[in-house]
């Protein structure tokens, strides 16, 4: 009889578990990951898209330009248009870099403050001005190396592109602080064909947010192109980065208390367009300032990609300040976009392709 009890006790223990055992949820979703965004915007290279997209990304771009801006105008007295808005946001998050004092150069935040810009000004182009696609970007190691010349680029066509060089003559020499000369430049001035070729800057160069109306200047500059945009050699080292803090500095440069900034892919992004483009405080008055930071970010989230665990999308670091090492952001770190953007922290741009907390970003890249 003692036999039967134990037998039926430990019938009704195995009972027991079973039922809550079926009451939890499966292994593979004791832990799920968060769900990925839904419909994600596909950015792609400029390249690839239809005649009909490319038109509708230029038209969208000045439609920008026609917009009345956003901004205080007791904050930046000159801005006029709502592409002057986003030049200006650029200019006053920038200008502390020289006395080190602040700014989004150098810092540990270079990368998530640009991707929440590029964010902010994709969805400026979908909900103000009627664009239907996502922000493409410019593969520039497509461009460069043996044999090429970047001014063949696609995006410098007058017809299907951004237009090609400014004219011909002497570049400014150090018009601003921010503006160092950078020799190999084949123009210098207005540019002179293409969407852009009447456009009118209202705001920088440098730190200027008062009324300074000008011309675009281009001066597309081919050596720094095969010396510093090549593959091989500026992109491939990027996949060993093992850390966020080596990512960054591959991408932008030494921050290290002392040292000088020195040209890496970030950079020559920027002065291979030369003349406007040059100016690291107002490089964004060149339209092709977004192009180029998509594809930067582009970089980092296939780096992000890369680690199978997910660590690299919590994985931040680096200095508050330019020519410092400490403090260093945080995930909590705010950043703000001013007229174009609400402050957020730096952990709701992390992961672009899952939902995220405030539902910042929801895009991938075709590669």
């Amino acid at each position: 009889m003692a036999s039967l009890r134990h037998l039926l006790a430990v019938m009704l223990l195995a009972l027991t578990l079973h039922v809550y055992a079926a009451s939890l949820p499966h292994k593979r979703n004791a832990c799920p990951s968060k769900p990925k965004c839904k419909s994600p915007l596909i950015r792609k290279e400029w390249r690839r898209l239809s005649k009909q997209e490319k038109k509708s990304y230029i038209d969208a771009v000045k439609c920008l330009q026609r917009l009345p801006s956003k901004s205080d105008s007791l904050l930046i007295p000159g801005a006029r248009t709502r592409y002057d808005d986003f030049h200006a946001v650029h200019i006053t998050h920038s200008h502390g870099l020289i006395e080190g004092t602040g700014g989004i150069h150098l810092v540990g935040h270079f990368l998530p403050w640009h991707r929440y810009f590029m964010i902010a000004y994709e969805k400026a182009l979908r909900e103000e001005c009627g664009y239907k696609g996502a922000q493409p970007y410019w593969n520039w190691t497509l461009d460069s190396g043996p044999g090429k010349d970047v001014r063949d680029s696609p995006v410098f066509d007058p017809i299907t592109g951004f237009g090609g060089n400014g004219k011909v003559g002497p570049s400014a020499l150090n018009i601003t602080a921010s503006r160092p000369f950078i020799e190999g430049g084949t123009g210098g001035g207005c540019v002179v064909d293409g969407p852009f070729k009447d456009m009118k800057l209202n705001v920088g160069p440098g730190p200027i947010v008062t009324l300074n109306t000008r011309c675009l200047s281009r001066s597309i500059n081919p050596t720094l192109a095969n010396n510093f945009l090549s593959y091989d050699q500026n992109i491939k080292p990027l996949w060993n980065a093992k850390k966020y803090k080596e990512f960054a500095v591959l991408t932008e440069g030494d921050q290290k208390l002392g040292q000088a900034p020195i040209i890496t892919f970030h950079g020559a992004g920027h002065y291979v367009a030369g003349g406007e483009a040059e100016d690291f405080i107002s490089s964004n008055a060149e339209p092709l300032f977004y192009l180029h930071h998509t594809f930067v970010d582009a970089l980092w989230l296939k780096w992000q990609n890369m680690d199978k665990s997910g660590k690299r999308f919590k994985e931040i670091g680096g200095p508050i300040l330019p020519w410092t090492t400490t403090p260093e952001v945080t995930l909590n770190f705010p950043i703000d976009l001013g007229a174009c953007g609400a402050t957020i922290n730096i952990r709701d741009v992390m992961n672009v392709q899952k939902g995220n907390r405030g539902g910042i970003g929801c895009y991938e890249y075709e590669w």
